[in-house]
């Protein structure tokens, strides 16, 4: 196993890492040092006693989805493949072949869970210099960064040629989730329920009429609709967000009326979560027509 480690600035410079408290940047830090060259290890709660970090701080880093944890107490970090790159000659495969079976290798680096993961979004898994030259590799990856960065800086600037007025909401939400947009893009398509409940509510906007004002035509909208919905399943679970924004549309209203969820039993295994993550903004607190 190879004993340095790479980090990717694009990862550790985005607010969704930056916002964390210290202490779980550093027990990031530390894990991908320890783990192994495929970003796999099976000794999290040593590492954190180690470093005197808490369960808060791991439970962070899985709610952020910087760590995949698996039942069994392995876990990976997420966007290894983004941060590391190894020599066929100094690279050695994971021993935990099962977890790996169960994650697939997202176009731009990161992994995700087969079952949360498109299909054409599959990529063999593996270090890809074994089949190719060194000198061939770092051509690949030299392109494969430069892309990484003018989509970044792209997005980031709203210079994207991608024209939210143009398409449908539906569209507007698939393209803002699939290139990682919102910094809850990974949380919202590994939760099957959550994704289904937004994509419902953006086609019912879409049916409906007069089209120009049940339009989310700019991102900082669209983003904030996402925002809202993740914030409501956190914090109540997908029934008590499902029959609100069932509701809404039953009643042919224009807006989610956020404020009902406020009348409902939050979901407990969620609370515990915002408990020991710091807790999430509530969602009743957001007026209807603010999130049109």
């Amino acid at each position: 196993m190879a004993e340095k480690r790479m980090f990717s600035k694009q990862i550790i410079d985005s607010d969704a890492f930056l916002e964390m408290p210290l202490s779980t940047q550093a027990l990031y830090f530390h894990l991908s040092m320890r783990a192994d060259d495929d970003g796999f290890l099976n000794n999290a709660k040593k590492v954190m006693k180690i470093i005197g970090a808490n369960q808060n701080d791991y439970d962070l880093l899985v709610a952020k989805s910087f760590v995949i944890q698996f039942p069994d107490g392995i876990c990976v970090i997420k966007h290894w493949r983004i941060n590391n790159y190894l020599r066929k000659d100094r690279y050695t495969e994971t021993i935990y072949q099962e977890e790996k079976a169960h994650l697939t290798v997202q176009p731009n680096g990161r992994y995700s869970l087969r079952n949360a993961a498109e299909s054409d979004d599959d990529l063999p898994l593996g270090i890809p210099v074994v089949y190719r030259s060194d000198t061939q590799y770092r051509i690949d990856k030299n392109r494969e960064e430069k892309n990484s960065i003018d989509k970044y800086n792209s997005v980031s600037g709203d210079t994207t040629d991608y024209s939210y007025s143009k398409n449908s909401n539906v569209s507007n939400l698939e393209y803002v989730l699939k290139n990682d947009i919102h910094q809850d893009s990974d949380y919202v398509l590994e939760n099957e329920d959550l994704h289904q409940c937004l994509k419902e509510w953006m086609e019912y906007k879409d049916g409906r009429k007069p089209k120009s004002s049940n339009h989310y035509g700019t991102e900082i909208g669209l983003k904030k609709t996402i925002t809202q919905f993740v914030s409501g399943y956190r914090e109540y679970g997908i029934e008590a967000l499902k029959k609100v924004v069932d509701d809404s549309m039953a009643n042919n209203y224009s807006g989610v009326i956020w404020d009902r969820l406020s009348r409902m039993p939050k979901n407990q295994q969620v609370a515990e979560q915002n408990q020991c993550t710091g807790g999430w903004k509530p969602a009743s607190k957001l007026a209807a027509d603010e999130w049109q």
